[in-house]
């Protein structure tokens, strides 16, 4: 009895470490099954449809055999808009980084899977910061793929 009593306790204090640690994110990576190529970084729902006061911004995952998304912001104020594909994927699996390029513009989503409904929209021209702001899912994957195919 107090051998089992005493295996019973190990196992309880042994798995308590284990338990308590936070799972550690891995790094962004693509698989190819041969048929298609998919990532451990898979945009949370697809994609969505994100805004603040100032921007909205659609994102959707390309419906090819590749493994990409589409990027359309629009300025809330002025109706400007801009469409952008075949973007980059970095970061790790805990805070994911997708990255889509005009010219000399890079425009940077970051999003956390722990918080699906906010992303961060980064500007930059050159290494010049031009925009760092917080958005907030108001639209599913389905919206996002109105908006993006609507002029």
């Amino acid at each position: 009895m107090l051998k089992k009593t005493l295996y019973a306790t190990f196992l309880a204090f042994s798995t308590i470490p284990v338990l308590g640690l936070p799972a550690q994110a891995s790094s962004c990576r693509f698989f190819d099954n041969g048929y298609s190529l998919s990532s451990n970084c898979e945009f949370p729902n697809r994609g969505g449809v994100f805004r603040n006061g100032e921007w909205e911004i659609s994102i959707a995952r390309v419906q090819s055999e590749g493994f990409g998304y589409m990027y359309k912001g629009r300025n809330r104020r002025t109706g400007d808009s801009l469409f952008l594909e075949t973007s980059e994927v970095i970061g790790t699996t805990s805070r994911m980084q997708y990255i889509f390029r005009n010219g000399n513009y890079r425009y940077t989503v970051t999003i956390r899977p722990s918080e699906p409904n906010v992303i961060r929209l980064e500007v930059y021209q050159g290494n010049r910061v031009l925009l760092n702001q917080l958005l907030s899912r108001v639209g599913n994957l389905e919206s996002a793929y109105q908006r993006i195919f609507s002029p």
